[in-house]
């Protein structure tokens, strides 16, 4: 089966897929993981059983079914997001946009845009600052991943 989910996310929330000591391969020296769902959506169909990944690519799908009827599934990108649950990305710190992170990813978001509306410069320089460590390549989120900043604004 080609790698084409590269991104996969359970569509419904259940936090990260969890190595397991029976997944390893090479000896130990690379480690796959089980995302532990029922069936997964490949190319528009559901495919029974369970999916197996290999760092960030498919390795395998219609393995054994885990129990639970979860379903794998390509995850969304939210390409503006002024705020969400309760949190104006505009005058969030970082726990606000942690928060933000979780709530998206909770609903089948694996990354989004913040998006800034037209404010002072101090303001707008200020949100920055914030979204700029939310944004570094090597920031690990524990929800869906900021991909930059969208600025609205004349």
């Amino acid at each position: 089966m080609p790698s084409r989910m590269v991104g996969v996310a359970a569509a419904r929330a259940g936090g990260p897929a969890v190595p397991r000591e029976d997944d390893r391969t090479d000896g130990g020296a690379s480690m796959s993981r089980r995302l532990g769902v029922g069936a997964a959506l490949v190319d528009g169909v559901l495919v029974p059983g369970d999916v197996a990944l290999d760092g960030d690519r498919v390795e395998a799908v219609g393995l054994p079914a885990a129990a639970g009827g979860r379903i794998a599934a390509p995850g969304l990108v939210d390409l503006q997001v002024n705020g969400f649950d309760g949190v104006d990305v505009m005058t969030a710190d970082a726990d606000g946009l942690a928060h933000v992170g979780r709530a998206l990813a909770a609903r089948g978001v694996t990354s989004w845009l913040p998006t800034l509306v037209t404010a002072s410069r101090a303001s707008t320089d200020a949100a920055l600052d914030v979204l700029a460590t939310a944004c570094r390549p090597d920031a690990t989120p524990d929800g869906a991943r900021p991909l930059g900043v969208h600025l609205e604004g004349p």
